[in-house]
């Protein structure tokens, strides 16, 4: 289903509409369900929006979480070109089946012109129109396009129907041309419409003009001025006809004269745009995405049923062997046995013979003794069945992988026919948020921007404001509070001290400080202690046993706390910024110092190694799980850095690394 110029008329409309007065920026552009492509566009303190193009139908608002495709091709063109731009408006050359989309970046003024024609083509101008980028070049008689040539629309075939005039008519009966073709050459019209007009006033479509009588002329101005009315008007309803659940066709009017489907009207264009054409585009995606698993499938089918065939054979041919194996053991003669098996027995040359069912390439002694045979056959019925062993191993592990595969295509299927819509962001989302039991609202900034536009933009008359005056700390806000500011306790950085307090009276909150000032310190005494002596807060951990020790001796490592001591170092891993140890216990233990028995991030290690001996094995040296800092002798080393680590000289104190100049 392609759009007409005159849906596209309306959805362009309804498009500038939403835009009105708004500072709109394309946020992104995001290549979805193979050749569409997805405009998210930001508006402060709004929610986001968000345009599909579909080069071979059109554009249309969307309000569904697509599954984006990967980042390559032409949407990384769009990207370079367009991110972070301001959206201007949207634009239809008169009568053509094109949107231009005006955008202004820091680099100019730029525009992107989707073609709705001829297999479509999305194309990136700047200001004086020359192309940028283009999704598919072309060059035609009348028109060129590829980047560094200048776009031209194309050339004007007929007059928008939107311009239509009264007087347009008054000489359509001096031309022999059939009534419909007229209507076509000089009007950018579909043919739907065309023949619903002509059906509606009873004029055949191949009548020529000059034998129109003025009432029919007059019927047929009155029925185009009364489509204008409605291309024009606000009026966002539609006339949808479906095959299945497929959009077969749609119009701004009913068809079901000219035409033998059933029209059912809907309130708005866009939603049967986006619940029909997105879905089913979804659709096709999700389609085209089963292939190569029903591929893999039809693959790993026929993988598995060699295998059972195998298992089959191999399986019988031991069970076999053993009975022959069995009887061997109590027989005086092997011909006798294998003969009334019907097994062969082929002489090979003097006294030498081969039986293939045992193994076709051995050689046996004509005289072989029964019970030798016998055991021959128990080893080969042995390795048969360490044979079908491994082949049950391989045939589970490739029908576990089919399961997993045909769990993957349920899971697509599923997702097929429950697209999600894209929940919008309520405006207080992208700050820290909770609502309180009472169901009072609480926000809180994330860095120094939003603390401004929490405090210029949504702080109101009542609100209660709480803010630590203390560098980089968010105000938080509850909403319908009372207009007062709480400070637990000032920050002692002389640059900052009482800051945060003269911002909040410069709004005439009235700020009560020191509350619960002990609490609040407790909270900020490592960022104290820096700001106070410019040295680190340093926790001393120790593993000792009730009498005193803390190991066997200095060279061996032993475990001397439980669980729960373990599951506390590493909760304090997780709340310093750096481990310190020395290089015997770095040697002896080979720790990783990461955290692993709680959720958090892992501190920087560093280790003390006087003469950098440590051995470059080392699990911190290797896991790259963490940054990794050496202090050596500045005597002896310089600073340098490693792709394992870093090394930083330290000054020395009776012959040993300085403990202050490490800090």
């Amino acid at each position: 289903m392609e759009l007409s110029s005159i849906e596209i008329f309306k959805i362009i409309s309804a498009l500038n509409k939403e835009i009105e007065s708004d500072s709109i920026y394309l946020n992104n552009i995001y290549q979805v369900m193979n050749d569409s492509y997805l405009f998210k566009l930001h508006q402060v303190g709004k929610p986001k929006k968000y345009v599909m193009v579909n080069p071979k139908i059109g554009i249309w608002a969307s309000k569904y979480d697509i599954d984006k495709d990967e980042s390559i091709g032409y949407v990384t063109a769009l990207r370079k070109n367009l991110l972070r731009a301001k959206l201007i408006k949207f634009e239809q050359p008169p009568g053509e089946r094109i949107c231009i989309i005006h955008f202004e970046t820091k680099k100019g003024l730029r525009k992107i012109i989707c073609e709705f024609f001829r297999g479509g083509n999305i194309i990136v101008v700047d200001e004086n129109n020359k192309i940028l980028s283009c999704l598919k070049k072309l060059k035609v008689r009348h028109r060129e396009i590829f980047p560094g040539s200048i776009y031209e629309l194309p050339p004007l075939k007929a007059t928008s129907i939107e311009n239509f005039q009264k007087d347009d008519l008054k000489n359509i009966n001096e031309t022999e041309l059939e009534i419909a073709k007229w209507i076509g050459r000089n009007y950018s019209i579909s043919k739907k419409y065309i023949e619903e007009i002509l059906k509606k006033i009873e004029i055949e479509k191949e009548r020529k003009c000059n034998t129109l009588s003025d009432e029919e002329i007059e019927n047929l101005e009155t029925e185009i001025i009364g489509l204008v009315k409605i291309i024009k008007s606000d009026d966002m309803s539609v006339w949808i006809a479906r095959d299945g659940e497929m959009i077969d066709d749609i119009s701004l009017m009913n068809l079901d004269i000219s035409k033998e489907k059933t029209y059912h009207k809907s309130e708005s264009l866009m939603s049967e745009l986006d619940n029909y054409i997105t879905l089913n585009l979804s659709r096709v995606q999700t389609t085209n995405k089963q292939k190569p698993l029903k591929n893999k499938i039809t693959e790993l089918e026929k993988s598995i049923k060699l295998q059972e065939e195998a298992y089959n054979k191999n399986k019988n041919k031991a069970i076999e062997l053993r009975n022959i194996a069995t009887e061997l053991s109590k027989a005086n003669s092997y011909i006798e046995i294998l003969k009334g098996k019907n097994i062969e027995i082929i002489k090979y040359r003097n006294n030498v013979i081969k039986i293939p069912f045992i193994d076709s390439e051995k050689e046996l002694e004509e005289n072989i003794a029964p019970i030798k045979l016998s055991s021959l056959c128990f080893d080969y019925a042995k390795k048969m069945e360490k044979k079908i062993k491994a082949i049950e191993i391989a045939s589970n592990k490739l029908k576990g992988d089919l399961e997993k595969i045909r769990n993957k295509m349920n899971e697509r299927e599923e997702m097929k026919s429950t697209i999600k819509v894209k929940e919008e962001m309520l405006w207080f989302e992208k700050f820290r948020w909770f609502i309180l039991p009472e169901e009072i609202l609480v926000i809180g900034g994330r860095d120094a921007q939003s603390n401004v536009n929490i405090i210029k933009k949504y702080a109101k008359q009542n609100d209660l404001v709480f803010h630590s005056d203390i560098v980089g700390s968010p105000f938080f806000i509850i909403k319908e509070g009372i207009s007062e500011g709480y400070v637990g306790v000032r920050d002692l950085n002389p640059e900052i001290n009482g800051k945060g307090i003269e911002e909040l009276e410069k709004f005439s909150i009235k700020v009560y400080t020191d509350i619960l000032y002990e609490e609040c310190y407790e909270l900020n005494k490592y960022f104290f202690k820096w700001i106070e002596t410019s040295k680190p807060w340093v926790i001393a951990k120790v593993a000792q046993t009730k009498d005193g020790f803390m190991g066997v001796d200095a060279n061996s490592s032993i475990w001397i706390t439980g669980k729960k001591s373990k599951e506390h170092t590493h909760k304090l891993r997780s709340e310093v910024d750096a481990i310190l140890i020395g290089r015997n216990t770095a040697e002896i233990d080979n720790p990783s110092l990461t955290v692993r028995e709680v959720s958090g991030h892992n501190p920087v290690r560093i280790i003390v190694d006087t003469n950098r001996s440590l051995p470059l094995t080392l699990n911190i040296f290797n896991d790259r799980l963490a940054k990794t800092i050496v202090l050596c002798s500045k005597n002896n080393f310089v600073d340098s850095k490693t792709s394992f680590c870093e090394y930083f000289g330290v000054n020395e104190a009776n012959g040993l690394l300085n403990p202050l100049d490490m800090l």
